[in-house]
């Protein structure tokens, strides 16, 4: 996500702020598809219509329980900058998933088969069936420890301890 033009408004009624929401998206609102994604960042009761109909709606989390349960994600701190540590996090999160099913698959897809004994006959490669099945644990094993990894993630240098 690249953001683009970020002007801010406050103390604004709902029916212009969503009119702002619906203009940024680009024309083809009506029709549902968006030429531009847009992010709504609220905390008010006049801010949850907007923050509903924003591609991404991101409430404060100290905001109206309106806004935070309208929005789909919530910020805990009352800093607008954690915008760009929450985008971090979420493609960080996203790419560990990712890494994780391929890990899995990998690990699964070469242990399986050794473990049911399909390479026997050609290359003389079978386990014994508590050894097959503890290492059956070795898939789980190998994705904990690429999840544990995300705490290295480099978050954004505005964002305070």
């Amino acid at each position: 996500m690249r953001i683009g033009s970020m002007t801010p408004q406050a103390d604004r009624p709902p029916s212009p702020t969503v009119t702002t929401v619906l203009h940024v998206g680009g024309p083809s609102w009506a029709s549902e598809k968006a030429v531009v994604e847009v992010a709504m960042v609220g905390d008010g009761v006049n801010d949850a219509p907007a923050l509903a109909q924003a591609d991404l709606g991101i409430a404060i989390g100290t905001g109206t329980d309106l806004a935070v349960e309208t929005a789909d994600v919530v910020l805990m701190r009352s800093d607008p900058l954690d915008v760009p540590a929450a985008q971090a996090i979420g493609r960080g999160t996203l790419r560990k998933m990712r890494q994780n099913l391929g890990w899995a698959i990998g690990y699964n897809s070469l242990a399986l088969p050794i473990a049911a004994g399909v390479f026997e006959p050609v290359i003389g490669l079978v386990l014994r069936p508590e050894i097959a099945a503890l290492s059956m644990s070795g898939s789980s094993f190998l994705v904990a420890m690429n999840a544990l990894l995300l705490r290295r993630l480099k978050l954004p240098a505005s964002i305070g301890g």
